[in-house]
C-alpha cells in the first residue's frame, strides 16, 4: 500500500514537472510569430531599397545620357554636373550599404526563426510524449484506487471474519467461510 502511495506521489510530481513544460509553448509561439513579423518588415524594407537603387540607376542613367555631345547644353557647368554625379554615386554606395546590412539582419532573423521552429517542433514532440505520458498515469492512477478499493474491501471482510471467528472460538465453534472478494478457499475447523 505505501509502495503504491510513493508511486502515485512520483506521478503526480512528474506530472506537474509535464504541465510546467506544456505551459512554454505559448511564449515560444509569441517568439516565432515576432520573429515572423520581423522577417516581413525587413523583406518589405529590401523591397524599398530595391526600389530606390532603381530609381538611383534610372538617375545615373539619365546623368549619363547628359554627357552625349548632343545633351552637354542642359548642364550649366561642370562642377554641377560633378557634384550631381558625386551625390548620386554617395547616394548609390549608401543604399548598397543598407541593403547590406537589410540583407545581414535578415539573415540573423531567418537563422533565429528557424531555430525557434525548431524549439517548437521539439516542444510539440514533448507535449505529445507528456499527453502520452499522462494518459498512461491517469489509467495506472485508475488501476491503482481500485487496487486499493479492493484491498479495503478485503481488509474489511477479514476484519468481519476474524471477529466472527473471535467470538465463535469463544463459543467453542470456529467456521470461516469462503472469501467473497478474493473468492479462495478458507479453512474450517472445530475443536
Amino acid at each position: 500500500m505505501r509502495q503504491l502511495q510513493r508511486q502515485v506521489t512520483s506521478l503526480e510530481g512528474e506530472t506537474q514537472r509535464l504541465r510546467e513544460q506544456v505551459k512554454l509553448l505559448p511564449s515560444l509561439e509569441e517568439q516565432r510569430n515576432t520573429l515572423l513579423a520581423k522577417v516581413s518588415q525587413l523583406e518589405s524594407a529590401q523591397d524599398r531599397q530595391i526600389a530606390q537603387m532603381a530609381s538611383v540607376d534610372k538617375d545615373k542613367g539619365a546623368w549619363m545620357q547628359l554627357l552625349e555631345p548632343a545633351d552637354r547644353e542642359k548642364i550649366d557647368s561642370p562642377a554641377a554636373l560633378a557634384r550631381a554625379l558625386m551625390s548620386l554615386r554617395h547616394e548609390y554606395r549608401t543604399l548598397l550599404g543598407e541593403q547590406g546590412n537589410l540583407r545581414g539582419q535578415q539573415h540573423v532573423m531567418k537563422a533565429a526563426l528557424g531555430e525557434a521552429n525548431d524549439k517548437l517542433g521539439a516542444a510539440t514532440v514533448e507535449l505529445n510524449a507528456v499527453r502520452q505520458q499522462l494518459d498512461k498515469d491517469q489509467k495506472t492512477v485508475k488501476r491503482l484506487e481500485k487496487a486499493r478499493g479492493i484491498a479495503q474491501k478485503e481488509i474489511e471482510f477479514l476484519r468481519s471474519q476474524l471477529v466472527r471467528a473471535l467470538q465463535q472460538k469463544s463459543s467453542g465453534l470456529l467456521t470461516i467461510p469462503k472469501c467473497v472478494v478474493c473468492r479462495t478457499a478458507t479453512i474450517q475447523s472445530r475443536p
